[in-house]
């Protein structure tokens, strides 16, 4: 028969953009899809991905943890950026829904939108991004070729209480 099933716990895995040490992965036959579930101290949800080339894959996360940033210009030169290799047109369709992203070890709240490839690059609408308070709202854009791309954004940025939200983002509230 078939693999319909299996759990693997992996030490360290890097790839897809993820660098993750102690890792759980089970795999599970859905119908026409793959459910991944992932475990570690850097993404913990479900990902599935469908056998139909094109229909997208669907990221539903309770956590993921992005490293602190760089805290000086010097230290952000020094950073090799994390998508200087991807071209952008290369993106799948995907749907995502993160319940809570933490940057640094910061809660910043839950995150949704969907990544569609276009023409030359790939659009991210129905963004629904919460940021300590500051809720984005609209659609983006990521186009151009590897090494050589530019982003586009075009919604709503608000919060309910500014003052609050300028001290959560290290700012004075006046």
């Amino acid at each position: 028969g078939l693999l319909r099933s299996a759990s693997l716990q992996v030490g360290r895995f890097q790839g897809f953009g993820l660098d993750a040490d102690n890792l759980g992965i089970n795999l599970k036959r859905s119908g026409a899809a793959w459910q991944i579930g992932l475990d570690s101290q850097m993404v913990a949800g479900a990902v599935t991905v469908p056998d139909q080339q094109g229909v997208p894959i669907v990221l539903d996360l309770q956590r993921v943890s992005l490293p602190e940033p760089a805290t000086t210009n010097a230290e952000a030169i020094a950073k090799p950026d994390p998508l200087a290799d991807v071209d952008p047109a290369s993106m799948p369709p995907l749907d995502v829904k993160i319940a809570q992203v933490l940057l640094g070890g910061n809660a910043l709240g839950a995150s949704s939108f969907k990544l569609r490839p276009v023409a030359g690059g790939v659009l991210f609408s129905d963004l629904n991004l919460n940021l300590k308070g500051l809720q984005v709202t609209g659609s983006a854009g990521w186009d151009g070729r590897k090494g050589a791309t530019s982003s586009w954004y075009k919604g709503r940025m608000q919060g309910t209480d500014l003052g609050k939200v300028l001290q959560a983002w290290n700012f004075e509230p006046s």
